[in-house]
């Protein structure tokens, strides 16, 4: 079930799966009419905006706040996100570049503002830099996240963050509606629709954990069984800057959100692999890891440099080379030729060392 509510109210959304009907029953019958108002009355505030009484009722015709007592038996909700992977997958080779300058720029197309977006494959520096936040709510950020959207359905995904696009902001964009397994058993046919989380934090998580199997438009190919919470609670703001409150308890949902979350702090699902499958994923890495690097090897050699040399040094070099090739040199044409090629190069690799 998805509710919210909007005005000066603030309420959780919630959007999952309700519990069978035998097992509400069986709780509403363990309690009485006081425990009953103390109850509906706590979560009122913390997880729909009915009062008491008023509540709307399920597709079994049970009343809704006593499925949502269930949501919390036998659990324990931690405040804050789960803890981030003691260590991550990351390259020696590209260690600086992913301290490099973020990417925060919408890109720009032809044919129109984020009409296409290139997904950014790993080892790509976008995909491990730090996020911002959005601070400018205008039409810009509208028709970015409507690329976005385009893109994750382009390729069969239910989530995508902006640094899968190559930008460093915190975005995540979901539909789950496609999903193998329904969502909501008493309702198979519910659909949520795109969701969109401007700057989203996880308040609290549940302590109930299970295991998955997980994959990214990043890693193409490379799945691997990862931990995660059950349960989430999300706010963040909308497409106007106004701030938004989910309850994610339903497993699929909740572990799309989470994994497009650990993108936005650099963390790939990669890095939460067990032990033993990292070392599983590491080959297919390395060769993921030599593709990008010889990519960018004929750009080193324009500037007359080697694979791996320091970003300060390129810099360095380059404001050499802009004086040597000066127009007031008359130089000739194959030295402009020359020139026009180190400026290319000098321009890939500074988007790629964070320059």
């Amino acid at each position: 079930m998805l509710e919210f509510s909007t005005g000066k109210r603030d309420h959780w959304m919630r959007c999952g799966r309700r519990n069978s009907p035998c097992a509400a029953v069986a709780a509403s019958m363990l309690t009485g009419s006081f425990l009953l108002v103390i109850i509906s009355s706590w979560t009122s505030a913390f997880v729909i905006g009915h009062p008491f009484g008023t509540c709307p009722r399920s597709s079994a015709g049970l009343p809704q706040s006593r499925i949502i007592r269930q949501f919390f038996q036998g659990e324990k909700i931690v405040k804050g996100a789960p803890p981030l992977p003691a260590s991550r997958m990351i390259p020696s080779e590209l260690e600086e570049e992913y301290n490099g300058e973020s990417a925060t720029k919408y890109p720009r197309q032809e044919q129109g503002f984020a009409s296409s977006l290139n997904v950014q494959i790993y080892p790509h520096p976008a995909l491990r830099r730090k996020n911002v936040e959005v601070t400018v709510f205008d039409e810009n950020l509208k028709e970015f996240v409507k690329g976005m959207l385009k893109r994750m359905k382009q390729g069969n995904g239910c989530g995508m963050s902006a640094p899968h696009v190559g930008v460093n902001l915190r975005i995540i964009v979901m539909n789950v509606d496609k999903a193998v397994l329904a969502l909501d058993p008493l309702n198979p046919d519910r659909k949520f629709g795109n969701m969109i989380f401007i700057n989203p934090k996880i308040e609290g998580y549940s302590d109930q954990f299970e295991y998955s199997l997980e994959d990214s438009f990043a890693t193409m190919e490379i799945a691997g069984e990862v931990k995660r919470s059950k349960k989430v609670f999300v706010s963040a703001l909308d497409l106007d800057g106004k701030p938004i409150k989910y309850k994610l308890d339903q497993w699929f949902m909740a572990r799309v959100f989470q994994s497009m979350y650990d993108q936005l702090d650099g963390v790939m699902f990669i890095d939460r692999l067990e032990p033993e499958a990292q070392e599983d994923v590491k080959p297919r890495l390395d060769e993921m890891l030599e593709i990008y690097l010889s990519k960018f090897d004929a750009l080193y050699e324009a500037l007359e440099l080697k694979r791996g040399t320091p970003a300060n040094e390129v810099k360095k070099v380059y404001r050499k080379l802009v004086l040597q090739y000066h127009p007031d040199k008359n130089l000739s044409d194959e030295d402009i030729l020359k020139f026009k090629g180190m400026q290319k190069a000098y321009k890939a690799l500074a988007e790629k060392l964070g320059i």
